[in-house]
C-alpha cells in the first residue's frame, strides 16, 4: 500500500478535518475522503508501519526509539575478546555483548581492589540504587553485584532506568586487564533468578545478528535489529527457555577423499550446542574432548599439517555445517599459566613453549556439563568467524549463514550439502589476501563460558 507502484504515498489531515492521499505517480492530492473515512486510513497506515517494524524485528520498547536495523563494530583483542561502544549514566566504556547471559553487569567504583573501574555512581544524575546483593558466577571466577538502574544507550537505542548490576567485588584476573568493563546479557529470555526485563527487552529487539571476521585481529558485527531475508539462512529450532541451544544430534570428521563419518561415542544420544557470544573457544565435555582429539590426530605444533586434517562435522536441528581446520585450531605464542589452567585446554602433554614462538593446539576447552538435552557444547567464536548467525526471540530459533568477506552473509545451500560440498562453498567466500593460518590468540584472555565454574553438573536450558 506504501509503495504502491514503486512511490511512496502519505495521507494527512488538511484544515477542514478531510484527509488528502497522494497519488503513486506524481504524489499529488488525488481524492478527499471524510472524517469516518479517514479513521480507516490512519489504522491501515499504522498497521502497516507496524509490520514493517516486526518484519525488521525492531520495536518501540518502554523508553527506547524504534528505528532500522543499527550495525555495531565489535573490537576484536587477542582474537578472543570481542566489544563495543557501551553508555550507561554519563559513562562511556566498552562492553561484551554475551549470549550466553542475560544481564548488565558493570564495574563500578564501589568496587575498591578493582584495577578497572570506569562506572561512577555518584557523577550519574539518572542513577538509582536497588542494594540488593547478588553473586554472579562466570566461567573465570565469582562476581558480588549490586542492584541499581540507570539509564542506557546503544547507537539510537535508549533506555532509561534499565536495570544493571555495579559489580563491587570479583576474582576474575582477566577483568583486571580486559579490554572491556561492563559485560551486557543479550540472551533469548529473563535471567534464571529473577523476571528483570533484559536490554533486549526494554529495547524491544527480537532479531540480532552477529558475525566475526576471519582476519586475526579484525572486527566483529553485532546488528540489532536484523532484517536479512530469511531465504539466505538455515534454520535451527532452539531447545529450552533460557539458553541460545540447539539440539546437535552427531560430531564427525570429513576426510580429504570426501568420507564422513560420525566421531564414536560422541553425541549419538543427542546433545545440546550453545551458541555463544562471550565464549573464546569451543567448549565440550572431557571425553569428547578426547574422541574428537584421537579422531583428528596429531597437530604439528608449526601447523605444517593443516591442510591435511580433517573437517569438522556438526548436525545442528537437521543441518549440516562444517568448520574447516583453520577455525578449530589456534596459534598461541608462550604459555605462563600453571598445570590446573593448562588442563583447561586442550593442550597436548608433549608441546613445548618458547616465548614469542608461536605453536598450533586444538582451540577447545574442557566443560563438563549436562543438560535434559544431553551432554553441553559450547560453539564461541570459532564458529562464529566461519558462520554469521541471527538469533531470534520471536521464532525461537537462530538462523546460519555462510560469512563472506566483511561478514556480509552469503546463502547457505538450499539443500543438504554432500560431503565437502558445503566446506567448498564456504571457501568461495575466501576474503582476498585472507591468512591461511589459523588466528594467534592469548589464552590469558581467553573468555570462558558465563556459568562454566557453577558446582551444578546440569545445566538448565
Amino acid at each position: 500500500f506504501l509503495r504502491h507502484r514503486g512511490h511512496a504515498c502519505l495521507g494527512w489531515y488538511s484544515p477542514d478535518h478531510t484527509a488528502v492521499l497522494c497519488g503513486a505517480e506524481d504524489c499529488l492530492p488525488r481524492r478527499f475522503f471524510k472524517p469516518f473515512l479517514m479513521r480507516a486510513v490512519v489504522v491501515l497506515l499504522t498497521a502497516a508501519a507496524a509490520t514493517l517494524l516486526r518484519s525488521r524485528g525492531v520495536g518501540s520498547g518502554d523508553g527506547a526509539r524504534a528505528s532500522a536495523p543499527y550495525r555495531q563494530r565489535l573490537e576484536n583483542f587477542q582474537n578472543t575478546q570481542y566489544f563495543g561502544d557501551f553508555k550507561i549514566g554519563p559513562h562511556s566504556m566498552k562492553a561484551i555483548y554475551d549470549t550466553g547471559s542475560f544481564e548488565v553487569l558493570v564495574l563500578s567504583s564501589r568496587c575498591k581492589h578493582c584495577v578497572n573501574k570506569p562506572y561512577d555512581y555518584a557523577t550519574s544524575s539518572t542513577y538509582k540504587k536497588n542494594g540488593t546483593l547478588v553473586k554472579h558466577v562466570f566461567g573465570s571466577g565469582p562476581v558480588l553485584s549490586q542492584k541499581a538502574f540507570d539509564d542506557v544507550e546503544i547507537g539510537q537505542f535508549h533506555v532509561k532506568q534499565q536495570v544493571f548490576w555495579e559489580i563491587i567485588e570479583h576474582r576474575i584476573p582477566v577483568l583486571d586487564y580486559a579490554r572491556f568493563s561492563a559485560i551486557v546479557g543479550i540472551g533469548p529470555g529473563h535471567a534464571p533468578t529473577n523476571n528483570d526485563s533484559t536490554l533486549l527487552m526494554s529495547i524491544n529487539v527480537n532479531t540480532i545478528s552477529i558475525c566475526l571476521e576471519k582476519h586475526s585481529g579484525s572486527p566483529g558485527w553485532l546488528t540489532w535489529g536484523d532484517d536479512t531475508p530469511k531465504g539466505n539462512f538455515a534454520a535451527v529450532p532452539v531447545v529450552g527457555d533460557l539458553h541460545w541451544g540447539v539440539a546437535m544430534t552427531q560430531v564427525g570428521v570429513l576426510r580429504s577423499d570426501g568420507t564422513r563419518s560420525p566421531v564414536p561415542f560422541v553425541c549419538e544420544g543427542g546433545c545440546a550446542a550453545i551458541v555463544d557470544s562471550g565464549t573464546s573457544l569451543i567448549a565440550l565435555p572431557t571425553s569428547h574432548l578426547d574422541a574428537v582429539l584421537r579422531a583428528v590426530g596429531p597437530i604439528h605444533h608449526d601447523c605444517s599439517n593443516l591442510d591435511s586434517l580433517p573437517t569438522l562435522t556438526f548436525v545442528l536441528g537437521d543441518k549440516v555445517f562444517e568448520l574447516p581446520p583453520k577455525a578449530y585450531v589456534m596459534r598461541i605464542q608462550q604459555m605462563p599459566m600453571g598445570p590446573a589452567l593448562l588442563q583447561k585446554f586442550a593442550v597436548p602433554a608433549n608441546m613445548s613453549f618458547v616465548e614469542k614462538s608461536e605453536s598450533c593446539m586444538p582451540a577447545f576447552m574442557r566443560m563438563d556439563k549436562a543438560s535434559k538435552h544431553g551432554p553441553v557444547w559450547i560453539l564461541g567464536s570459532p564458529f562464529l568467524r566461519h558462520y554469521y548467525t541471527q538469533f531470534d526471540r520471536a521464532d525461537r530459533e537462530m538462523r546460519f549463514a555462510p560469512a563472506g568477506p566483511g561478514c556480509v552473509p552469503k546463502q547457505y545451500p538450499s539443500k543438504e550439502p554432500s560431503s565437502g560440498a558445503l566446506l567448498a562453498h564456504l571457501d568461495s567466500y575466501v576474503e582476498a589476501g585472507e591468512d591461511r593460518l589459523p588466528p594467534v590468540v592469548d589464552l590469558q584472555s581467553v573468555v570462558q563460558p558465563i556459568w562454566s565454574l557453577d558446582s551444578s553438573a546440569s545445566l538448565e536450558m
